[in-house]
């Protein structure tokens, strides 16, 4: 087993039901071992006029391999009506990102362990930062995010978490 930490975002639709689906149909196949609050952030690097993001991070135990994750992940998605992709960062229902995967770091087309840009978007370090607690490792990439890019509390976890 390995333990995983996985993002996921909605700006389309009933965003928090979205983010509850997602949670839901991950633990179909996960076992949960912790989920932050909802965070609402702005749109990072989105095209013109697209809305307002929830945010959550959640860890899970997880006995697939890294493909298989993605794979599971990727159908999620496109059960709870996301698109195909057309436009780099376009609105969608539910984006599933996997954060880590144990001690795996990879890297191919499909890929790449640990996310490579999730130390630049305060909407993954916030919740992260609040489920890792006294082992979060980017508290000064944290802090220096936290003056130009704006995260605010939506909900609390079991907002998403509770069936």
């Amino acid at each position: 087993m390995s333990l995983v930490f996985l993002s996921l975002g909605s700006n389309l639709g009933d965003r928090l039901e979205n983010l509850k689906s997602a949670a839901e149909k991950l633990r179909s196949r996960l076992s949960l071992v912790s989920c932050s609050s909802v965070w609402e952030t702005a749109p990072v690097d989105c095209p013109a006029g697209s809305s307002a993001f929830l945010n959550a991070v959640c860890s899970f135990e997880c006995a697939m391999e890294p493909m298989e994750l993605l794979s599971f992940a990727k159908e999620i998605e496109k059960a709870l009506g996301r698109k195909e992709k057309l436009v780099l960062n376009e609105p969608r229902t539910i984006d599933i990102d996997i954060l880590s995967f144990g001690d795996v770091e990879s890297s191919s087309e499909e890929l790449t362990i640990p996310h490579p840009r999730m130390k630049e978007r305060l909407f993954v370090l916030a919740p992260l930062r609040e489920i890792q607690k006294d082992s979060f490792p980017f508290a000064e990439k944290f802090a220096s995010l936290s003056g130009t890019q704006k995260v605010r509390l939506f909900a609390p976890p079991f907002a998403i978490t509770t069936v």
